[in-house]
């Protein structure tokens, strides 16, 4: 059997390993020093708090309260503690709810504090290949933490349950190693990486999680070194990882630093590819010599010769003889993959077989078509049956014009959803085909392409009402679509970034839905659910979509002729656009100020102002033709007040002389 992980070695410390499990457990030992190794000297750490510490955490019945959490079901359980689904009333999302063993670090005092101490030192953390810890707290006696819930598998499972391409695999760790280089930047060392410790959510990200063993590499400057160092956690920490991934100065007991896990990176790693953990014939850490393993079993990938000089130097037994850091094993990594594309597209027919012969020790299986249109990611939203359902509604509307315009709202949001594919498969080309985007890039893009997706829903939801009202806006309601296009925009990424959670997508799609009710003339209803929004958003600190709600929430005031709280939510609007540093944004509702300035307040030079502003706005934003002909129109809007505020009143409107 291959080297067990951390799980096993504590349930068998607790007894929890019995028959068969046990057994293979034991026999595996008898054969492997450094599984003995780590079973001692886990021994050390935990047998002696275990003798005073109370129980571990114990499995929670579904629909039992862990704090203000409502327990859902149990995700899985290891050697540091239990994890659950909960839900989250206060902020109406699920969470992962982890439950983590008090004997693991010396008891439940002691892990309360370290707890503290840690919290504090992964608040520092913020970065789309990092699971985020929303709360850590004590409930009932026991320690929880509350992170977010990725509905995926582990690394481990997802790069063994299909054949992967080798390029595919590295493309996953590389997300991985994003991750880890930032945590580093933070000054925080994870200390136990394995495939075990990062999921792959439904979008293709991967996140690390489990920074139970991290360690803050640094002291903040308030805090005296040598209080750094007792908090570091060493004496319980040191020794406490999975062995199979472990650096050798982790073994000693020697102090760890980033470039232990860029060891347990590259030994996961090696292990994805070559289908067996990595091994020496000697224990280099001991001072023997060490020879260069041999190349991958039948069970593993081939790979290049490149790639396994990369991770060669990863292994390093000597932390100096690594590479400096993370980000240089990444861009290691990255320029080998660009290099072997640019040779694999400039070769051809015999001469690229040729190549693959020489640099590869065998050849991959044919890779998979890669960034292939899917009908299915609109299914249900814009599909035939959805285009039936709308041309039903406008049916049953009775207006005379219905079935014309029917037939003009259904081909307008069939072009928006091929854009919408052409955007899709060109974000996964980027990264995937041409190598010129980073996996985090991909996933920006991934995400702000599926908050457009959320809004054709709430479109169409819209449309197929059927309402007299909705048909008689039907094509401007269409056509007001955001663009897939803009998902290349930074801005456009960054109000997909304001969050990613539940909370903010609904808040996206209810703002949304705002607009299409502006254009289909129901203003109070939209300015409610656009008001609603921007409240939230506001309080969570979304500036971008609290920027695109105030905007909605202006336009539906100026519908209601409420123009004095209309400009009110315009400044709104403008003030959440600069702090989010969106241009567009901030150009948008300069415009909107404009308009308002000029046609409901008669304040013609406030209006050219505006215009003034919205110019300089725009100058930041760079180039967009649609936003350049908004501006020139309202340029002409305030203009026409001007002139019409300085023209003589004319002879038939004169008061009669008295």
């Amino acid at each position: 059997m291959d080297c067990p992980d951390d799980s096993t070695f504590a349930a068998y410390l607790e007894g929890a390993l019995t028959g068969a499990a046990a057994a293979g457990f034991e026999a595996h030992l008898d054969g492997c020093d450094a599984c003995r190794e780590a079973l001692a000297a886990l021994a050390r750490v935990i047998a002696p708090a275990a003798a005073d510490a109370p129980e571990g955490p114990r499995l929670r019945a579904r629909g039992s309260t862990c704090g203000r959490y409502l327990v859902l079901d149990v995700r899985g359980a290891g050697g540091m503690g239990v994890v659950h689904t909960a839900y989250d009333p206060e902020l109406d999302r699920k969470v992962a709810l982890k439950l983590v063993r008090p004997q693991a670090f010396g008891g439940a005092a002691h892990l309360r504090e370290r707890l503290a101490r840690e919290a504090r030192v992964l608040a520092r953390i913020s970065h789309p290949n990092v699971v985020p810890i929303y709360d850590v707290g004590e409930a009932d006696g026991e320690v929880f933490i509350a992170m977010e819930l990725v509905p995926g598998p582990t690394l481990a499972r997802w790069q063994t349950e299909q054949p992967r391409p080798w390029r595919a695999v590295v493309d996953m760790y590389l997300q991985a190693a994003r991750g880890l280089a930032h945590a580093h930047a933070a000054g925080v060392v994870h200390r136990d990486f394995k495939p075990g410790n990062a999921l792959v959510g439904p979008d293709g990200r991967v996140r690390v999680v489990d920074f139970g063993l991290a360690v803050a590499g640094e002291a903040s400057p308030a805090e005296a070194p040598e209080r750094a160092a007792s908090a570091s956690l060493t004496a319980t920490g040191a020794l406490v990882g999975t062995p199979a991934y472990m650096a050798p100065e982790q073994w000693r007991g020697a102090p760890v630093d980033a470039r232990s896990d860029q060891y347990s990176f590259c030994a996961a790693l090696w292990e994805a590819l070559a289908g067996a953990p990595y091994r020496l014939p000697d224990t280099t850490w001991r001072g023997a010599p060490a020879p260069e393993p041999a190349p991958a079993p039948s069970g593993g990938r081939a790979f290049p010769r490149w790639l396994r000089q990369v991770l060669l130097r990863g292994l390093a037994d000597e932390p100096a003889a690594r590479f400096p850091a993370m980000p240089a094993l990444i861009d290691a990594c990255e320029r080998g993959l660009h290099r072997r594309r640019g040779t694999l597209l400039a070769a051809g027919g015999v001469a690229l077989a040729a190549a693959l012969a020489l640099v590869w020790t065998r050849p991959d299986p044919p890779p998979p078509q890669l960034c292939r249109d899917d009908p299915s990611l609109l299914a249900g939203v814009w599909d035939g049956e959805a285009a039936r359902a709308l041309r039903q509604g406008f049916h049953a509307s009775n207006l005379p014009f219905a079935t014309t315009i029917a037939a003009t709202t259904v081909a307008a949001l069939d072009a928006w959803a091929a854009r919408w594919h052409g955007e899709r498969r060109a974000a996964c080309e980027a990264t995937r085909v041409y190598g010129h985007q980073t996996e985090a890039e991909l996933a920006r893009r991934t995400a702000c392409l599926d908050d457009r997706r959320a809004a054709l829903r709430e479109r169409v939801r819209l449309l197929q009402t059927g309402e007299r009202d909705v048909v008689e806006a039907a094509v401007a309601i269409a056509h007001d679509l955001p663009e897939p296009a803009a998902c290349r925009d930074p801005a456009a990424l960054a109000q997909a970034g304001d969050g990613d959670d539940d909370d903010a997508r609904r808040g996206r799609a209810e703002v949304d839905r705002a607009a299409a009710l502006v254009q289909a003339g129901r203003f109070a209803a939209a300015e409610t659910a656009a008001d609603s929004a921007g409240a939230t958003a506001r309080v969570r600190g979304w500036h971008a979509l609290a920027a695109a709600a105030q905007r909605v929430v202006g336009e539906a005031r100026q519908g209601l002729a409420d123009a004095a709280r209309a400009e009110e939510a315009w400044y709104q609007s403008l003030w959440a656009a600069e702090a989010a540093r969106d241009d567009r944004a901030a150009t948008r509702a300069w415009l909107g100020l404009a308009a308002l300035l000029a046609d409901d307040l008669a304040r013609p030079d406030e209006a050219r102002r505006a215009v003034a502003h919205a110019r300089a706005a725009f100058a930041r934003a760079g180039d967009d033709a649609l936003l350049g002909a908004e501006l020139e129109l309202a340029a002409a809007l305030a203009e026409r007040s001007s002139a019409n505020s300085r023209a003589p009143t004319p002879a038939c409107a004169r008061p009669w002389p008295r």
